[in-house]
């Protein structure tokens, strides 16, 4: 599997999405999307990059757990209702 390491950032992007990343990734898009929150808002709200925004979306890369904390605080959701996306098809 092709890995490489984001410059600045621990986080790595793969050309073959994880399942789970891009069930967690369509989650947090229609969270964002149903609050009416712009990508853009959104990444000023979590002091993170609209790219970040994106690639957490798009489920290429690893959401780490600070992230989780911010976006579940932008979306006024706990925690708990982010990572409810197990059952997502």
């Amino acid at each position: 599997m092709w890995q490489r390491i984001i410059p600045h950032q621990t986080r790595i992007m793969t050309n073959l999405p994880n399942p789970s990343l891009v069930k967690f990734g369509k989650h947090l898009k229609g969270l964002r999307t149903a609050k009416k929150i712009s990508r853009k808002k959104m990444a000023l709200l979590c002091d993170l990059t609209n790219e970040e925004i994106k690639n957490y979306e798009a489920g290429t890369v690893d959401v780490d757990l600070l992230s989780m904390v911010r976006l579940a605080a932008a979306l006024k959701v706990a925690l708990p209702v982010l990572m409810d996306y197990k059952d997502m098809e």
